[in-house]
């Protein structure tokens, strides 16, 4: 249990919450039970999904299963994905073509071992969504995981524009600094 910072009235005793699905606030001073037990006080917090993040979730996931075609549904056809490392393949794509061209270069590139691994921690609102991922990939007898963000923009539901940002750009340049695999 960890403390809520809420204070109860009656006996300035600290309230806690649990980490159950219910959150509960219980009190020292016993009020309302007959056996001089807290009183515990249930209540729940409403957390509802936006349906941003349930789209994050399902294009992630058909990425993962290499369902293109369902993955294709998520973007808009003026997609542009700006990459920013690594440096050799830096650049805007525009459109789904181009797109998956980066993608095919990125999976010719690792010998298809490039994978995104659960579990993701997704945020999103009507106009952006961001994604905390991390990627794990080998190539030429060396492997690399690690951590990354996605940002994406919607409009009308579908991602129109996205950013992707690793968390060691120079440790990803190093690990495509040579050339391409045969």
């Amino acid at each position: 249990m960890r403390s809520t910072g809420i204070t109860c009235r009656t006996c300035s005793a600290a309230n806690s919450i649990s980490s159950r699905s219910a959150t509960t606030f219980s009190t020292s001073h016993g009020r309302g039970g007959t056996d001089g037990a807290p009183r515990t006080i249930p209540r729940k917090v409403a957390t509802q999904e936006h349906p941003n993040v349930a789209r994050l979730h399902a294009a992630f996931d058909a990425f993962r299963r290499g369902d293109m075609s369902t993955f294709r549904t998520f973007f808009n056809a003026s997609l542009v994905w700006h990459v920013s490392s690594p440096r050799r393949f830096a650049g805007d794509r525009h459109g789904w073509p181009e797109f998956l061209d980066y993608l095919g270069l990125l999976s010719r590139e690792t010998g298809g071992t490039m994978r995104m691994d659960p579990p993701f921690q997704l945020f999103a609102n009507d106009a952006y969504g961001v994604a905390l991922l991390r990627i794990s990939r080998s190539r030429a007898g060396s492997s690399l995981s690690n951590q990354a963000v996605q940002v994406v923009r919607f409009e009308n539901g579908l991602i129109t524009e996205a950013w992707f940002l690793d968390e060691n750009p120079v440790e990803l340049d190093d690990f495509y600094s040579s050339a391409p695999s045969t």
